[in-house]
């Protein structure tokens, strides 16, 4: 049984070896590579056209830097594969790189054949070698795999120094390349891209929530011109039920939220603090968002801008960056706009929603991700977020370290801090029962005194925090 087992596998793997019909390019679909930095390129035939017997095949335009004062990206040479390739008759391939040289591969070459690759103008050329054809899984299928290996050599055919010297590139006999080279940059970039399963992130990847999942930002916002004016919000969001319409076009999601805002728009200080939970529903109507689903480097829909994709190292799913703040220029210039302090870019993952920044000139304003539960994975440090006390969750804490006389008060009461420390940051909340604010200041002494003012007769309750919102300790307070 174990010969005939073996037999058996040498014959499909001689088949394998002798077949001749290998296609590095298959116009009909589209792959996707990833290279050493988690950056993600895709290949895809936007048209084809017959010149004699050779097919020219022209993939997807990119956009380039342009280096130009109106135009800061322009749609020129196409994909990173280069502007277009011509796949001849015979097998054989040639592609372009950026300087329209030519670059040679010859996919029904037999083992150790060569065949020169790449020629420069002083002479010297590249060699390519087919240095093995065995019977790999690609794709998690068993396919006939040739690796052809690059050496540098002179007019004399005598290796010389170069940076391509032992690059490998591989192809199998039906999913094309499995590992290349961007060869708009060949010869002088050997960052190998490899074929990947992962396909481009798009709108209903980005935002496909199960009920349970868990979300919590920190949405931090200071004025550039006037620092004290700013918003500090943590936010948790928890999805409590999703719907999906007939035509799979809208989400619809049902979640709790809870929210803690740190707040002054006025000057000199007036510090609000704000604590919210409610439930709230949202749709996302996904072909309103198709501008998410360009291939990377592509023109987006809406033509302001671009994207890059890749694999995030910290989470481990697909990332897309969108680089939204140009101006299209027909038919080919997009200009930068000066976006000043906004974002450069946006910053989307799979499962994970997005819309997440840092603004590059001032770094104290973002949107960031920094906890998540999806099922039996978390990441992150969660935030603690509660609506405002009611007495029934007021706390127990005999190391109180507030004392107030007279309580209750009819005019004024004095409010002694025994623990202050000026660099703790402390705020004071004073609310009702049912959570509305009557006073929240910081405090920046240890005795203050808190007039009755409009204050009605009634039970109050005080809540005293640091500004990171960890609580210190909550009490009563009772107005004749």
């Amino acid at each position: 049984m174990k010969k005939y087992t073996l037999l058996c596998l040498l014959i499909s793997l001689s088949a394998f070896c002798c077949a001749q019909n290998y296609r590095l390019i298959t116009a009909s679909s589209t792959n996707n590579f990833i290279d050493s930095q988690a950056r993600l390129y895709s290949i895809r035939i936007d048209s084809t056209a017959i010149v004699g017997s050779d097919t020219l095949l022209f993939p997807y335009k990119i956009l380039s830097p342009a280096y130009s004062t109106n135009c800061q990206l322009m749609l020129g040479d196409s994909s990173w594969l280069g502007h277009k390739i011509i796949a001849n008759n015979n097998g054989n391939y040639v592609f372009f790189n950026a300087n329209h040289d030519s670059i040679f591969i010859q996919p029904g070459a037999a083992l150790n054949n060569n065949w020169k690759m790449f020629a420069f103008t002083n002479g010297n050329y590249i060699q390519a070698t087919v240095s093995g054809i065995n019977l790999q899984s690609a794709m998690g299928i068993p396919d006939s795999v040739k690796t052809i290996s690059l050496q540098a050599k002179n007019s004399s055919n005598v290796v010389v120094p170069n940076i391509i010297n032992g690059t490998t590139l591989s192809f199998s006999q039906n999913h094309g390349w499995i590992k290349t080279l961007n060869f708009k940059k060949f010869p002088y970039d050997t960052v190998a891209c490899s074929l990947t399963a992962a396909l481009n992130l798009t709108a209903a990847g980005i935002f496909n929530y199960a009920i349970g999942d868990e979300f919590h930002f920190e949405d931090h916002y200071q004025d550039p011109f006037s620092p004290s004016h700013f918003s500090y919000k943590n936010t948790v969001k928890k999805i409590l039920s999703k719907t999906i319409s007939l035509n799979q076009d809208t989400l619809t999601y049902t979640y709790e939220k809870c929210q803690t805002e740190i707040r002054n728009i006025s000057t000199p200080f007036h510090i609000d603090t704000i604590v919210s939970a409610d439930t709230s529903t949202e749709k996302i109507i996904l072909s309103k968002n198709r501008f998410m689903s360009q291939l990377p480097y592509e023109p987006l829909s809406s033509l302001n801008g671009y994207s890059i994709a890749s694999i995030n190292q910290t989470h481990h799913v697909r990332q897309k960056d969108l680089y939204i703040y140009y101006q299209y220029i027909p038919p080919i210039c997009w200009k930068e706009m000066l976006t000043g302090y906004l974002p450069s870019h946006y910053t989307y993952l799979d499962g994970l929603g997005g819309g997440y920044y840092t603004v590059d000139y001032y770094p104290a304003n973002y949107f960031k991700l920094v906890y998540y539960k999806k099922g039996a994975v978390t990441w992150g440090t969660p935030f603690i977020c509660e609506p405002l006390p009611t007495s029934l969750q007021l706390l127990k804490n005999d190391n109180n370290p507030i004392s107030i006389y007279p309580n209750p008060f009819s005019e004024y009461t004095t409010i002694t801090f025994s623990n202050y420390n000026q660099a703790d940051h402390f705020m004071f909340r004073l609310f009702d029962c049912i959570g509305k604010v009557y006073a929240s200041f910081p405090v920046f002494q240890q005795q203050i005194i808190l007039p009755k003012n409009n204050l009605a007769p009634g039970i109050y309750f005080y809540e005293l925090t640091n500004i990171q919102q960890q609580t210190n300790c909550k009490g009563k307070l009772i107005v004749n």
